[in-house]
């Protein structure tokens, strides 16, 4: 099971960064913040991939786990026709897909809260300290039920 989210929530407690060629605005957690201001990221920005998926006629990207929709936002830049599927667990992180998106002119998008397994629903536990170590089950992290 998944949900569709559709609207946008205002989004508090951020940091937006300008790479120059995107915007990404994320939560003021250091896991976070350092990472999305590290070499590593400015290089996959930098990536001639997406300009050959692009080029290559690619018209859908589907990223299981978007945390802030940085992907898709690259590759909306290459491609401003690719149709964007993004799927992320933690609901923390969607409204600020949805500003990332509308920051970065991504047009043809859906957002699903969902999370990749068997059965209907999934307990996950969320991260207090960075969004991109978020676990199936942590006993001591804020736990959420993902359909």
């Amino acid at each position: 099971m998944v949900e569709s989210i559709t609207g946008m929530t205002e989004v508090t407690n951020s940091t937006l960064i300008d790479y120059g060629e995107l915007r990404l605005k994320v939560r003021n957690t250091s896991g976070d913040l350092n990472w999305y201001k590290s070499r590593a990221v400015y290089e996959e920005i930098h990536s001639r991939w997406y300009r050959l998926l692009a080029d290559a006629g690619f018209s859908v990207m589907l990223d299981i786990g978007s945390n802030y929709g940085l992907l898709p936002c690259i590759f909306s830049n290459a491609s401003t026709s690719v149709k964007i599927i993004a799927i992320e667990a933690d609901p923390r992180l969607i409204p600020f897909m949805q500003f990332n998106f509308a920051e970065n002119g991504v047009k043809d998008f859906e957002i699903i809260h969902g999370i990749a397994g068997g059965g209907d629903q999934a307990t996950f536990s969320l991260n207090p300290h960075s969004s991109l170590d978020n676990r199936v089950n942590v006993e001591e992290w804020e736990q959420v039920d993902v359909k």
